[in-house]
C-alpha cells in the first residue's frame, strides 16, 4: 500500500472523512467488483473520493481498536464479535466526525 499511496490521498480523505466512513459503512458487505476497486484500487466511482481509501480507512479503524484491545484480545474473538466492535468503533468514528 505505501508503495502505491496516492500523493494527496489522505488529507483528501480526511477533509471528507466523515462522507467516506459513511460510504464504508453502506458498502461494506459489497460484493460488487466496481465497489471492492474503488476503496482497493487505481478505480474510481460516483462519490468523487479518492480510490485505494479503503486502505486509509482500514488503517484508521484498527488503530482505534488497538487502542481499546490488545493484539490477544482480538485473536481470541470470533468473526460476528470483531464484526460487532468494527462497526461499533465505525459508528462511532462518524459520531465524533459529524459534531
Amino acid at each position: 500500500m505505501m508503495l502505491n499511496i496516492l500523493k494527496d490521498m489522505v488529507p483528501n480523505v480526511e477533509q471528507q472523512l466523515t462522507f467516506a466512513l459513511r460510504d464504508l459503512e453502506s458498502k461494506f458487505y459489497s460484493t460488487e467488483p466496481d465497489v471492492k476497486n474503488a476503496l482497493t484500487s487505481f478505480s474510481s466511482d460516483e462519490t468523487g473520493l479518492p480510490s485505494r481509501r479503503g486502505y486509509y480507512l482500514g488503517y484508521l479503524l484498527a488503530k482505534n481498536l488497538g487502542e481499546k484491545y490488545s493484539e490477544i484480545e482480538l485473536t481470541k474473538m470470533n468473526a460476528k464479535q470483531v464484526e460487532g466492535i468494527l462497526f461499533e468503533e465505525l459508528n462511532r468514528m462518524i459520531d465524533n466526525n459529524s459534531s
